[in-house]
């Protein structure tokens, strides 16, 4: 398999995965997203091995920005700044659907975007945006309730600065 077609899987099985968990979601499924969501990043970590690429720290980077989502959309769900749709745990922790979402996004970042991901103000300023459209897109969908729009900002400004340093210690980490 080529890298283009490699990079191109990535790229499309992450959007498949964001439209799956978010459109099952908001139809009140809380199981079908995940489950084909699992079943892309497993599909995800095969092709890469496929393509001869190392993935086992795209893997663990992926599974620390999948728990850290969560925390932070768990403590903007206690705070009632967001309500998610189809969540099995309530008002408690978010849904096994955003978890899914992290987890892929946190695979298919280093991967498709590693060129410019070393820019960290660049990076920063387009978290500061995209995330609060992706989150504001599942709104618009169905998929979540948002409670006050205080909360784009504060989603944008928790991740502009989280996400460069992630990145910023998966490279580090990559460089030993």
């Amino acid at each position: 398999m080529g890298r283009v077609l490699c990079w191109l899987y990535h790229f499309i099985a992450y959007y498949i995965t964001w439209f799956v968990c978010i459109g099952y979601a908001a139809a009140g499924d809380q199981w079908l997203g995940p489950a084909i969501a699992g079943g892309l990043v497993v599909s995800q970590v095969v092709v890469q091995i496929v393509c001869v690429k190392p993935w086992r720290r795209e893997l663990l980077f992926a599974l620390v920005l999948m728990l850290i989502g969560i925390l932070v959309d768990s403590i903007f769900l206690r705070t009632g700044l967001i309500y998610f749709k189809s969540n099995l745990f309530a008002d408690m922790v978010s849904p096994p659907w955003m978890a899914c979402l992290w987890l892929s996004f946190g695979f298919t970042m280093p991967i498709t975007s590693s060129a410019w991901l070393h820019r960290y103000v660049v990076l920063g300023v387009l978290t500061f945006f995209s995330l609060p459209f992706a989150y504001w897109v599942g709104a618009v969908v169905g998929a979540a309730t948002i409670n006050t729009n205080w909360f784009y900002p504060a989603l944008g400004g928790i991740w502009m600065i989280l996400l460069p340093l992630l990145l910023h210690y998966l490279f580090i980490r990559n460089k030993r």
